[in-house]
Formats: C-alpha cells, structure tokens, sequence
C-alpha cells in the first residue's frame, strides 16, 4: 500500500494521501490542467472526489461546486447607444484607494441555476499572463506561471485570446438564394467551365489615400523600417477591380473618382477584353453598391452588349466574405499600401498597377471549398439535390428582388 506523500509544487505544499511521489506530481498535473481547460473554455464540469485531495491548485470552497472563468462582457441590450449619465461629475461610479485590498468576492459568483462557482474576470479577452494573474488573484492557485498555462493550452489546442468579427444575416429568406448561388458559381469554376465562358468577382476599393510622410527610414543594417507618423494629405484614388475566378489574374483601373460612370468605363474595358479572349458567356459577381447602380445595371449591360450573355449574380446584403477580389485587395493592403508613404496619387496609381502585373506574373485560382450545402447545413436548411439546383437556373436567382 502507498504511503503519504507531500508533493512541493511551485512553493505549494500538497499532501496526496495513498499515491507515490511520481503518482502524486502526476495527478496534480493532469487535475490543474483539465482545470484549466475547463475554466477557458467556459464549461461547467462537475469535479469528481479525487480532486478535492488538490484543493491547494482547485481552491474549491465547496466541493461539489463547478469552477467557471469567463470574461465580463457586455450583455446584448448594451449593445445600443447608453443613455447620458444624470449624475453629478463628483458622484460618478470610480475606484477608491480601499478597493486595493479589497477580496475577490465581487469576482466570485455563485450561478443561481446550477449552484457552481462563476468567476467573471473584468478583461475582454484573454493571454497566459492575464490567464496566471486572474487564478493567483481569486485563490484558485496559490502560484502558476504564463508558461505553465501556454503549454497546456498548447496541447489542448486552445487559442481564448483569439477573437474574429462576424455579420450575421438578418433575413435568411433574403441571403441564402443569393449566398448560395455565388457559392454554386464557384464550385461550377471549381469543375470547369464551358468553353468560351467567364466568371469575374468585381469590386472597388475606395478612397486609397496618399499620404507623404515627413521622414521615411527604409530597412537595413539589422533595424526595421522607420516611418514618421506625421504626414500630410495628397489626394485620394479608386481601384475597380475584377478577379477571374478561374484562372486568379486580376485586371484593375484606377479613377479620381468614384462614380457609375467610372465603374461602366471599367467594364466595358473588362468585358472588351474577355470578349476578345472568345468568351461570349460573362458573369459578374457583384454587391449592390450604390456606385454598381443594382436596378439600372442589368438593362445598361444588354444595351452596351447585345451580342454577349452577360450574367449578374447580386451578393446579399453583409457577405463581402462571399466575394474573391476582396482576398486580393487584402494582399494588395498588405504588400502596397501599408506603410502608406505616396507623394502623389499618380504615385499611388503606378505602384497598384505595377504590382497588379507582378501579382499576375504566378497568378493562381483560389481554392474555394466552402459549398453551397456547407452553408445550408449551418442554418439547418434542408440540402438540395442537383435536380433541383439546375431547375432553379442561376439567372432567376441573380437578379434584383
């Protein structure tokens, strides 16, 4: 039979009555570490008996009760504009030299409907270090490093500080026809289009300022870039641009302004082109910006070009994600624009469409995988058979409500 040991860990004495000093450090890292898994993911688990023998790393008060950590967010209904503060400027809610030795209580909850622990950490979002502070501050641990807990979150492939900004479609009814269609134009690209047929995503990235720095430091010598913060205003230019979806090369124009006229002298020198290239079946992914004239479009597309088929596929309402040239224009922000150090918009124009034919150089088409059914099975919408895809005709689907 196992004796007694007294595990020293981190400064913590533990006593681990029945377990070996190897079966003990064993124990007290598998416990702290599913602890810790737990709390970040913000799952209430029961802890079974064998963990109230750690008490020292789990500082559970009662032992049956479920330890949570989770950040104090806003609830939804802040989400709108505050109402201005009645009170005075003296009786304004602030921090007291006393509340520096106040306990953690106010950061200990008790959850009314399960009776677990909660602990509500005042942090938007999370790191080790905040992770390490947070435990050692409300007494679940007596002492933890940031490493300590990066090497767990490492192996349980947790990442609590990471967060992503998201659009929510407000009407399905509205979005999916219209999502799904883009997303079946795709997968077509994906498995080959007919000969002489083209699929272009359109956009425009507006507004690229020039901004000429006072001083500018390039690169060397070991030491990064040196850009002054200060600089002042040169002009603005537009990008329209126009990603081939089955091949990857972009073709792209710049004007002073950004009007429906500019946008039809673009792509009238983009459909020119494809035209050229033998296709007479060209669809246009696009949103509907005020700039692509939705209700107008379509009727100036078959009176400027009468002898193509030329299909418009309308993106829904808050989908850019839906679009391919916003991945390129994210690379072109990435490797032109940022730092933004232009003399001149002229300046601006030349370094874009220099880039654009060094871009189109090795050009490849993006590998989309993201399905039509992959988006219906996320709103728990019912799958549709090929039958009933090529019955539904993308045209019909494309165009205006």
């Amino acid at each position: 039979m196992m004796g007694c040991e007294t595990l020293k860990l981190r400064h913590t004495s533990v006593w681990m009555p029945g377990r070996s000093r190897s079966g003990a450090k064993s124990f007290l890292g598998g416990v702290a570490k599913a602890c810790l898994i737990v709390l970040v993911r913000g799952v209430s688990v029961l802890f079974p008996p064998e963990v109230r023998a750690a008490t020292v790393l789990v500082a559970c008060h009662k032992p049956d009760t479920d330890l949570v950590l989770v950040p104090a967010t806003v609830e939804p209904e802040c989400h709108t504009a505050a109402p201005e503060s009645t009170l005075d400027p003296i009786e304004q809610p602030s921090v007291s030299l006393a509340d520096q030795n106040r306990s953690p209580s106010p950061f200990v909850e008790t959850d009314p409907v399960t009776g677990g622990t909660v602990i509500k950490a005042p942090v938007s979002r999370f790191s080790t270090p905040v992770i390490a502070w947070i435990l050692t501050k409300v007494g679940l641990v007596t002492s933890i490093s940031a490493r300590t807990i990066a090497r767990w979150l490492r192996s349980a492939k947790l990442k609590p500080w990471r967060f992503r900004s998201w659009i929510t479609p407000k009407d399905l009814t509205k979005f999916l026809p219209r999502a799904c269609d883009v997303l079946d134009l795709y997968e077509r690209v994906a498995r080959g289009l007919r000969r002489g047929e083209a699929v272009f995503s359109v956009d425009e990235k507006t507004s690229i300022q020039a901004r000429q720095r006072a001083t500018y430091k390039p690169t060397g010598g070991g030491d990064p870039a040196h850009i002054e913060h200060t600089y002042a205003r040169r002009g603005a230019v537009h990008l329209f641009a126009a990603l081939n979806v089955g091949v990857g090369k972009v073709f792209g124009k710049l004007y002073p302004h950004k009007t429906f006229q500019a946008f039809a002298d673009f792509l009238t020198d983009l459909i020119g082109q494809a035209a050229e290239q033998g296709n007479h079946s060209i669809h246009l992914i696009l949103d509907n910006g005020s700039t692509h004239r939705p209700k107008y479009l379509e009727t100036w597309l078959k009176e400027h070009f009468p002898r193509l088929e030329v299909v418009v596929h309308w993106l829904p309402v808050r989908s850019s994600w839906l679009n391919q040239i916003e991945i390129f224009f994210g690379i072109l922000q990435a490797h032109v624009l940022a730092p933004n150090n232009f003399p001149s918009p002229q300046a601006v124009m030349e370094r874009i469409l220099r880039y654009i034919h060094f871009y189109n150089l090795d050009a490849k088409s993006i590998e989309w995988i993201y399905t039509s059914n992959d988006l219906r099975r996320k709103y728990n919408v019912v799958e549709m058979t090929p039958s009933e895809e090529s019955s539904t005709g993308t045209r019909e689907m494309g165009k205006v409500a």
